[in-house]
């Protein structure tokens, strides 16, 4: 089968990756970095640009220790944050999640694509496959979210979901109606994206989305995403599931409490390509019981924060049981060997002797 001409444009090119943190973020985003740049193989380029909302230079020099390959580039950028300041923030979301606003002004003219990486994601599978993602005139590239796939989830499903436990949390844009907006829509998780720079440069979107965020404070839920989902209702492209499996997937009881079928249900439990820790609790913090807490560890090793935990992280019982095989190990080298040597040469002695 032929290669249609963009994607073989894109196989020529340097993967170009973005995201965004403060010094809150730089263990996670370590993490999320160090996964895509492993995903995929040493001939593959890949260029990073990280959005620095408040990344201290102690924070910026060990990111760049876990980053560093032959194949990867890292530029930093300063979006003037003071231009957002009065934007509406909630929960746990602070001003860094608007910052990839800011992408079509500061990244490269000459750049019309690029993948955003929230920065509380592990890369599970090759991300040159996201990369590949043929867009056409999308201006994303996205997964529906987890929690709320529609902007009316229980009309579109015609049922009950896990969503609707939490009422306000169903209609993730609350005025949908009031804006000209269907409620069978797809509403997406912004945390991963293929973005289509030349589309956003000539929506002019930062204008657009904070102007959104401004007119419709009241009614704003997830900040940006907000402000995304309406202007792109009805013209982001779909991607698979996989590419983003927000936690909420462990929260269902089973497929009943999921917006899927069943089979769709298992799969994105099953095989996730990136796991997207969505919740508060995150395996950074102490107490996290997110099924792939152990796995983020292990890339956490393999960046320049080696070895560290949270105050009070337990092991899971597989982990404990192998640290206990390798301090098993290291006591009998230590105490052990050394008598059994001594030993063996000792007997050796007697019988050549005899």
């Amino acid at each position: 089968m032929a290669i249609p001409p963009r994607l073989a444009a894109c196989r020529e090119q340097p993967i170009s990756i973005v995201s965004a943190a403060d010094d809150k973020y730089a263990l996670p985003l370590a993490v999320t970095i160090r996964s895509a740049i492993d995903s995929v193989g040493r001939n593959q380029r890949v260029d990073v640009y990280i959005l620095d909302g408040g990344l201290s230079n102690d924070s910026k020099a060990r990111l760049l220790r876990s980053w560093q390959a032959p194949n990867v580039n890292v530029s930093w950028l300063s979006p003037p944050i003071a231009q957002i300041a009065d934007l509406k923030t909630d929960n746990h979301l602070n001003l860094v999640t608007y910052l990839r606003l800011f992408m079509p002004s500061l990244l490269p003219q000459q750049l019309e694509r690029v993948i955003f990486l929230d920065a509380d994601l592990l890369i599970q599978n090759d991300i040159s496959k996201l990369w590949n993602t043929e867009l056409g005139d999308a201006p994303i590239a996205a997964v529906i979210d987890y929690a709320t796939p529609y902007l009316n989830t229980r009309e579109t499903i015609g049922r009950a979901s896990f969503c609707d436990r939490n009422p306000e949390k169903c209609q993730p844009v609350p005025n949908y109606r009031e804006l000209g907006l269907k409620g069978s829509a797809g509403y997406f998780n912004a945390g991963v994206m293929v973005v289509n720079l030349k589309k956003w440069r000539e929506i002019d979107i930062l204008r657009k989305a904070t102007d959104i965020v401004r007119k419709h404070t009241a009614h704003v839920r997830y900040c940006d995403q907000y402000a995304l989902n309406i202007l792109f209702s009805e013209k982001w492209k779909p991607l698979d599931p996989r590419w983003n499996q927000n936690t909420i997937a462990w929260a269902w009881k089973d497929d009943t409490e999921s917006p899927f079928d069943a089979g769709s249900h298992r799969l994105l439990r099953k095989d996730p390509w990136i796991v997207h820790f969505t919740w508060i609790n995150k395996p950074w913090h102490p107490g996290s019981t997110h099924p792939y807490t152990r796995r983020f560890f292990k890339v956490v090793d393999r960046t320049d924060w080696l070895a560290w935990r949270p105050e009070g992280y337990y092991p899971p019982l597989p982990q404990r049981i192998s640290n206990a095989y390798k301090a098993y190990r290291v006591w009998y080298r230590q105490t052990i060997s050394p008598v059994e040597h001594k030993l063996k040469a000792a007997l050796g002695r007697k019988k050549r002797a005899a």
